[in-house]
């Protein structure tokens, strides 16, 4: 009971997403085997062309000793074969990690050919349409709930976005240093993002300011923890991967610090500004304030600020990795030895030293908010900056 306790424990702590994406593709792959298998097909093809289609007909489906087969009629309904039907065969040697289509289902297609024949691969659901509906009623609850808030928080998401893909992820992928690339990163996303949301106001700069000094202590963290464990980023499948595709070009242990730059981003700012508005409401409900009793009342509400806020990153974890939870329960091997591998090292050093930045973002925001606000507190006609 101890030790499966305390592999679970290891297991919430730490980003899991390499797994999940292994077991997802598990279970989305239905490739076409007509004529030839699957590793006959993939070492002999190249993708000509993605399409997209919908079925119009199951012309035969049948239970199979290791899972079932279906022929399915699909009319292409985008790419250069748009109103063409095909018919492509879906099988699955394993019918707990297999899909079965249905009447109308609208799937995304590989197109090959080998040696002068065509042949289709269905590579999942179109699932397009979905993501966008999700998104726009993200955005409507947003906007409706949040105001003209929400509208700012909107457009902050929006440029941190354009910011990372057009700034952030080309320079990496193009070999430049990754930790100087998501510092630059980090200059201009905390700015632009922070006054876009929240406004020019006293507060906002107090948390501009907190969250760049928080950012710097945990880069330096992150740096000691990471030589510490020896970590090589080649701890993820997707690491390994990318490195095999651009060489050297690209630094991947400097990738893993570049990431938890990143994501400190997005924590900090919740922590920051909800911080500076404490030290802001407790100096203008009491002007007269003593500092300590200031920084008591304060450091005590972001306390409860920290115990909500790790509780709610664990529970995200667990929940997002209940597959892992279990590979993780059944393996045979002690703790001692499997806490050693790197995969699972280097999510718990991104997750902890991300962690670490929003506890110490605590005190050091309301030390700064107790120094900006040190006066009466002014009308928020003049609260333009300092």
């Amino acid at each position: 009971m101890k030790k499966t306790l305390s592999i679970v424990f290891l297991a919430i702590i730490f980003w899991t997403g390499f797994a999940n994406v292994i077991v997802a593709s598990n279970v989305e792959s239905s490739l076409n085997e007509e004529t030839l298998s699957e590793a006959e097909v993939s070492s002999n093809t190249s993708v000509v062309e993605t399409l997209e289609g919908k079925v119009i007909s199951i012309i035969d489906q049948q239970e199979t000793e290791d899972g079932f087969s279906q022929t399915l009629e699909i009319e292409i309904t985008k790419g250069s074969q748009k109103g063409d039907t095909v018919t492509v065969e879906n099988s699955s040697t394993v019918s707990l990690t297999s899909v079965r289509y249905k009447i109308s289902d609208k799937i995304q297609l590989e197109y090959n050919e080998l040696n002068g024949q065509s042949y289709y691969f269905i590579v999942g659901y179109v699932r397009r349409g979905t993501v966008i509906l999700l998104t726009l009623i993200f955005v409507a609850f947003v906007v409706i709930i949040g105001g003209l808030t929400g509208v700012r928080s909107i457009i902050s998401l929006v440029l941190s976005f354009v910011i990372i893909f057009s700034y952030t992820l080309p320079q990496i992928y193009n070999g430049k240093d990754p930790l100087f690339v998501s510092i630059i990163t980090a200059v201009l996303c905390i700015p632009i993002t922070f006054y876009v949301a929240h406004g020019f106001k006293r507060k906002t700069t107090v948390a501009v300011i907190s969250t760049i000094v928080t950012l710097v202590l945990t880069v330096i963290l992150a740096q000691l923890f990471i030589s510490a464990t020896h970590l090589t980023g080649l701890g993820t499948e997707d690491a390994a991967l990318l490195l095999t595709f651009k060489g050297g070009d690209i630094d991947v242990k400097s990738l893993i610090i570049a990431g938890i730059v990143i994501s400190v981003i997005g924590v900090i700012d919740d922590i920051a500004i909800a911080q500076v508005g404490f030290v802001e409401s407790i100096k203008k409900s009491n002007p007269k304030i003593k500092t300590e009793e200031l920084y008591k009342q304060s450091i005590q509400m972001g306390r409860d600020h920290i115990a909500s806020m790790i509780n709610t990153l664990v529970l995200v974890y667990a929940g997002g990795s209940l597959s892992t939870l279990l590979l993780i329960i059944d393996n045979p091997k002690p703790i001692s030895e499997f806490i050693n591998y790197e995969f699972l090292v280097d999510q718990i050093v991104r997750t902890l030293v991300g962690s670490l930045g929003l506890v110490i973002g605590v005190p050091i925001t309301t030390f700064a908010a107790m120094v900006a606000y040190d006066d009466n507190i002014p009308k928020e006609k003049n609260e333009a900056g300092f």
